[in-house]
């Protein structure tokens, strides 16, 4: 399994799923370790789903008997996003039962970009929910190193919590989300540095502010 986020694409009787795999390729620029497995057969995709940020089910049309494989993967514990690429009548009503929370259906022929964004915020979800600390407004001095290349980057802490924190840098950097950086935050009152490793969680604006979840909490 993949250290970064998870997907897992279940193909029903396409004669290519290649298309969908390439565009979802392009996630993996954004995303660092972002693995995407890809199935053909139910039971395979079973093994995974407790470990999965999300579940594509890709097919021509759908069906009514899909409905029972969306309530196998809930019977089975799996509570996460899921995204239907399928073609659906005109006519078509989502159904209302607790097992389709938090399904999207995107009717064929799809949008790509349409899909892209679906997908991202699928990948994005678990780590927006990691936030569970109160934030505090700050601006606190820090430096910012990355693990995989060198250099010493100053930004300002503009939130800070238990969990993460926000920072901007003058300048944008070439990161992704999931990549590791080691953070130096600099306190006044009282006057204490501390460090911290974390990932990138998210980023805003023009590219040079990052959302910062750690990997351990900061002591108070």
């Amino acid at each position: 399994m993949s250290k970064g986020p998870h997907l897992v694409v279940l193909n029903i009787g396409l004669l290519s799923r290649e298309p969908l795999l390439q565009s979802l390729n392009v996630l993996k620029t954004e995303f660092a370790g972002l693995g995407v497995t890809d199935f053909s057969a139910e039971g395979g995709v079973r093994k995974l789903e407790g470990q999965t940020d999300g579940i594509i089910i890709n097919s021509e049309e759908w069906l009514p008997a899909y409905e029972k494989l969306v309530f196998s993967f809930r019977d089975n514990g799996y509570r996460g996003p899921m995204l239907i690429l399928a073609k659906t009548p005109a006519s078509f009503q989502p159904p209302t039962s607790r097992a389709f929370d938090k399904i999207v259906f995107l009717n064929r022929p799809y949008n790509e970009k349409e899909m892209i964004g679906l997908v991202r915020r699928m990948v994005l979800a678990p780590l927006v929910a990691a936030r569970q600390f109160p934030r505090i407004e700050t601006n606190l001095a820090c430096e910012l190193t990355l693990t995989d290349r060198p250099g010493i980057f100053s930004a300002v802490v503009k939130n800070l919590s238990k969990g993460g924190c926000f920072i901007e840098l003058a300048k944008a950097l070439h990161v992704r989300i999931g990549d590791e950086v080691n953070l130096r935050i600099h306190f006044v009152n009282p006057k204490r540095s501390i460090e911290a490793k974390g990932r990138i969680a998210w980023t805003k604006g023009k590219g040079n502010g990052y959302g910062v979840q750690f990997m351990l909490e900061l002591e108070s």
